[in-house]
């Protein structure tokens, strides 16, 4: 520092106030000490911010997709919930069915039957990530459509005489008295030869 004015030369660095203090906390790096250097670390590159945080946003949309996962089924209420396709309740949740879809309201059938003419039908349409869960015939437990075993007994009672019923796989099928004389049926023709999951 020079003083206007005056001969004298400037005092050392060293011998101003606080440059103890100053030089044991500046950084062994950069950083700023007294005015004499400058810290490196704090200049990043536009390019290396976008990257990193495009990468940020395309590994938590990655996550994301994987947490979600395929809608569940839901909740069945027999006593409320009435077919999409015949208006009766679906009173029964054995021979009953669904389709389910993000973001959708699920959609009930009460016998096989009326699912299948249903995705039958020109005009359905559903969206790309919508699912159909039938119900195990002799669990009553959901079960994807894509796997189920499908079996049809023209004497069998169901809610609209399609005969038809459904089994989480063929040990469900065995252990299911109402299965015994029934005939296996092809999954596509219960589901029209849509692809489940696929949408139209």
């Amino acid at each position: 520092m020079t003083v206007p004015g005056s001969r004298l030369p400037p005092p050392p660095a060293r011998n101003l106030p606080g440059y103890g203090e100053a030089r044991r906390s500046a950084p062994r790096e950069g950083g700023w000490a007294l005015g004499l250097g400058r810290d490196r670390r704090r200049s990043l590159h536009p390019a290396f911010c976008i990257g990193h945080w495009a990468f940020c946003i395309v590994h938590f949309a990655f996550l994301s997709a994987c947490a979600s996962g395929p809608p569940s089924p839901a909740s069945l209420d027999t006593s409320n919930d009435a077919c999409a396709r015949c208006r009766m309740a679906v009173s029964d949740r054995h021979f009953a069915a669904q389709i389910v879809a993000p973001g959708e309201e699920p959609i009930f059938f009460d016998d096989l039957g009326c699912l299948r003419e249903h995705l039958a039908a020109a005009s359905t349409r559903f969206p790309r990530e919508a699912v159909v869960y039938v119900a195990d015939h002799r669990t009553g437990e959901w079960v994807d459509a894509r796997r189920a075993v499908f079996t049809r007994r023209p004497d069998l009672v169901t809610p609209m005489a399609s005969g038809l019923m459904a089994h989480q796989d063929t040990s469900s099928v065995r252990e299911d008295p109402a299965a015994t004389g029934g005939v296996t049926v092809a999954a596509g023709e219960i589901l029209a030869g849509r692809t489940v999951g696929g949408g139209r």
